[in-house]
């Protein structure tokens, strides 16, 4: 028996290393000898030997190369469906492919009403990277903060990869709380290329309009000490076992932080299976069906997993229960994360062991 490791290849000089971290997971529970397949052009992959593959993934670009030859054997778990291609996807061969591997199992609730509405056997699985912690969590001692993708509100803002918005009143905020803030923002910009822009101005902006919002509820000593990074990596003639590497790299810093900050997925879910302290920074511009992926439902069921701050009039606020206790985060600040996620990661480890391990 053969495995594969389904992947999202890059297809340009930039790539979401989230589709790496999701393949990471996968890659958990495989033999040493599997090779690699590109989920965008599942359906060219052929092999003479059939190959158990985990398809957890985000689905898809190109749903003309949906479903996959009989050579694959699925296991239909920790899908999302991007309503953008929904329709194409599901016709009537993508449609007969789910029913006869399912029941599927949906990352998010979004793609679980999808699927339902097609009249396709499914459930609410959540997502595989939960599951991270089975290889990469840190039994150390941990230490710092992690800044991953941030939320900031855009200058610009693509929708369905057609129209872009411009938001000038969002640049004059920016460069007045940058005026306002000069001295640390200026040391934010000195420390931490994250904010750098294509032009000065839109780098005051970056980094302005960051400490206004975030220095809300973070110290300045954690804001200006912390690590930034970002999902959306430069990418030039790096193969998928090097993306691979560069996943697993960003998981095991994730690993070892004592506190990570995000408004990325990739990044919260993994850090919530790492067991990593975890607060999700979540702006109504993210739930929108306006935004570039039409997915407002794509949060559905997991941000119940999370401890959440919202923005709110170039604000953090929140309700969560252990976040409310706390003033302002500093470097001594400590708390859990929920705990509603584990019995999902446990089943995902148990049906993902059972898959593999499983004679055919």
């Amino acid at each position: 028996m053969k495995y594969g490791l389904l992947v999202t290849s890059p297809v340009s000089n930039y790539k979401n290393i989230g589709d790496y971290v999701q393949s990471l997971a996968a890659k958990q529970f495989l033999k040493d000898d599997y090779c690699f397949i590109d989920k965008e052009t599942v359906s060219e992959f052929d092999s003479e030997e059939p190959v158990k593959v985990i398809m957890n993934a985000w689905y898809m670009w190109h749903p003309e190369n949906w479903p996959p030859k009989d050579c694959i054997i699925p296991l239909l778990t920790s899908m999302h469906i991007t309503p953008l291609t929904a329709s194409k996807m599901l016709s009537n061969e993508g449609k007969a492919y789910l029913i006869k591997h399912g029941p599927v199992g949906c990352r998010d609730i979004g793609t679980q009403k999808i699927l339902e509405e097609a009249g396709i056997p499914c459930y609410f699985s959540a997502c595989l990277t939960l599951t991270l912690g089975k290889n990469y969590r840190y039994e150390g001692q941990r230490q710092g903060v992690v800044f991953a993708n941030p939320f900031i509100p855009p200058l610009k803002y693509i929708i369905n990869g057609k129209r872009t918005k411009y938001f000038p009143m969002n640049l004059i905020k920016g460069i007045f709380y940058y005026i306002g803030n000069r001295r640390v923002v200026n040391e934010l910009i000195k420390r931490h290329t994250y904010f750098k822009g294509r032009y000065r101005i839109q780098t005051m902006y970056n980094a302005g309009m960051f400490y206004h919002i975030y220095s809300s509820r973070f110290s300045d000593a954690v804001l200006v000490s912390a690590d930034f990074v970002s999902h959306i990596v430069p990418v030039n003639n790096d193969d998928d076992k090097a993306l691979l590497d560069r996943a697993e790299k960003l998981v095991l810093q994730y690993s070892k932080a004592n506190l990570v900050v995000t408004s990325r997925i990739h990044c919260a879910l993994p850090c919530l299976g790492l067991e990593t302290p975890l607060v999700f920074v979540l702006a109504s511009e993210m739930q929108s069906k306006d935004n570039m992926f039409n997915a407002p439902n794509r949060f559905g069921g997991l941000d119940e997993f999370f401890r959440i701050m919202n923005i709110d009039k170039g604000k953090l606020v929140t309700n969560d229960e252990e976040l409310s206790k706390i003033g302002v985060i500093d470097g001594n600040t400590n708390f859990r994360n929920k705990r509603n996620w584990i019995g999902f990661r446990d089943k995902l480890i148990s049906q993902c062991e059972r898959f593999v391990n499983k004679t055919y």
